[in-house]
């Protein structure tokens, strides 16, 4: 996991570019620093490594300058770990006050912590019971958060689903979450046999479906299920998640202007920008081989 770290100086913020790694032996994580690049009020996407420039988005990072998320996610993991759900939200209430988005809190202190159980349990650092102890816990803090979410519908309705063989329903709940406090009706489906999620469709007619997958071996059932949807029904849908975050970076911050140019592509015949949603992205992604015989199945907790 690569992700940009701030430390405080006597007289600035520096940012570095940093990697999470699993020392086995300490049975613990490192980091290993890639690129120190410079004082975090300089800071600009021309700094980042080439490969890294369309993985990280630094505008979070300048638009919440001085909030170092390093505290936050280092107490978030021992909280979710040990099952504390009290601890989990007097962290997220704690960070709210000074992020104010739940996309924000998402992006660069929940996710980051996700992806990093989801490592440790690959890489047997992190036994199944507290795997699914953390799992539990960020369902419960997710329950929470959306029943503070209360905005006024926009008329937009989006299901949200997962091919057969997805074990968490968190990246879809974490997703419900921020479309509901945008005002959107969301049908969260979870995992469900493709024939029942297109009988679903066809009952309820959603403007738009989310499909999810954060295995790699559940690429090409969302591939073919996007497909489905788009031969019987021509409603727009967006395929996302972690087993595509090589190939595209689908960030919370982006999804309503997705769904905006997602829709007008489908009703107005206007061309769609987002290459999550396009029908040929979807029929000939030619790295399909290569994404469903990735020899590690990494199961994390987020898309």
């Amino acid at each position: 996991m690569v992700y940009l770290r701030i430390k405080k100086g006597n007289d600035a913020k520096y940012v570095y570019l940093v990697k999470s790694v699993w020392d086995r032996q300490k049975r613990t994580s490192r980091q290993e620093i890639i690129k120190y690049l410079g004082k975090l009020e300089l800071l600009s996407k021309d700094d980042l490594p080439p490969e890294y420039r369309d993985k990280i988005d630094i505008s979070k990072m300048l638009d919440t300058q001085g909030d170092d998320p390093d505290n936050y996610t280092d107490k978030l993991y021992s909280a979710l770990t040990s099952g504390d759900l009290d601890g989990s939200m007097a962290i997220y209430n704690k960070a709210i006050v000074q992020w104010r988005k739940f996309d924000v809190f998402f992006e660069r202190a929940l996710r980051p912590v996700l992806y990093n159980i989801g490592q440790r349990w690959a890489d047997g650092g992190l036994d199944i019971a507290t795997e699914h102890i953390a799992s539990n816990t960020v369902q419960s803090m997710i329950k929470i958060i959306q029943g503070r979410m209360r905005r006024k519908p926009n008329n937009i309705s989006v299901m949200l689903c997962m091919p057969v063989g997805e074990e968490h329903k968190i990246p879809c709940d974490i997703l419900e979450t921020f479309l509901t406090s945008k005002g959107y009706t969301v049908y969260n489906m979870g995992s469900l046999p493709a024939t029942d999620l297109l009988g679903y469709i066809y009952r309820n007619r959603p403007d738009i479906v989310f499909i999810t997958a954060s295995l790699h071996d559940s690429v090409k059932p969302a591939r073919n299920l996007s497909i489905k949807i788009t031969e019987q029904f021509k409603i727009p849908n967006i395929l996302g998640g972690y087993a595509f975050s090589e190939y595209m970076d689908l960030s919370l911050s982006k999804v309503p202007a997705i769904i905006k140019c997602a829709l007008e592509s489908a009703n107005e015949g206007k061309e769609c920008i987002y290459n999550e949603c396009c029908p040929e992205f979807i029929k000939n992604l030619n790295t399909i081989e290569k994404v469903v015989e990735h020899p590690r199945n990494i199961k994390t907790s987020t898309s």
